[in-house]
């Protein structure tokens, strides 16, 4: 099934939601404290802390597959008076030839250039930035973070389409698990909502199972 580019992002526009990732959020359910969410197929695992909401459902692209539950921030997804108010954590796998953190990185961004019947996108070029990592747990790999501009145009028949820009600032740490596969664990928000607390939850749980 192909992707639908924009999975980072679900919002409402004119009463219409849109849930870029072209698959339903279902049966959210907040997480506790000391709850440890695995990421079936994938082989890692988070714990994020209360508060987050998991939402479930997944979708695939030739290059690599997102890979539900999406972790939800107590903010939730949407815009509110043309600004996103949000924040979310996803994982990805990228596909089985994908040879190194380079390629992987090239794949994400790819996914996220490509239009879609209600959006396109492009990688502010001048904010992406890559370093490579190496964690207390032991777990090395690439961080890549940029902002993303991104148009949305609704295109309800009954009313004119209505579009709406929107800036958005992500953050992908890329690790190999355990079967030699490169996996993205991606953060994204806006610049002013950014919080470090989860940086450091990522750093400090990321876990290969």
């Amino acid at each position: 099934m192909k992707l639908a580019k924009h999975i980072f992002t679900a919002l409402t526009l004119d009463g219409i939601a849109v849930v870029s990732a072209g698959c339903k959020p279902q049966n959210a359910k907040s997480t506790s404290a000391s709850q440890v969410v695995v990421f079936p197929g994938v082989g890692v695992s988070l714990v994020p802390g209360s508060g987050w909401e998991l939402r479930t459902g997944a979708t695939d692209s030739g290059r690599l597959r997102w890979c539900l539950p999406i972790l939800g921030g107590k903010a939730r997804s949407f815009l509110r008076e043309g600004r996103y108010d949000g924040a979310n954590v996803l994982v990805c796998l990228f596909s089985a030839d994908c040879p190194d953190p380079q390629s992987a990185v090239a794949d994400l961004l790819s996914s996220l250039r490509e239009p879609t019947p209600i959006s396109t996108a492009r990688v502010i070029e001048d904010s992406l930035r890559r370093e490579a990592f190496a964690w207390d747990s032991g777990l090395q790999g690439t961080h890549v973070s940029f902002n993303l501009h991104t148009t949305f145009r609704s295109t309800k028949l009954s009313t004119p389409t209505i579009t709406c820009e929107l800036e958005t600032r992500h953050h992908c740490y890329i690790v190999k698990n355990t079967e030699g596969r490169w996996v993205g664990v991606c953060y994204f928000t806006t610049a002013e909502k950014e919080s470090e607390d989860v940086h450091q939850m990522i750093r400090k749980t990321l876990r290969l199972r």
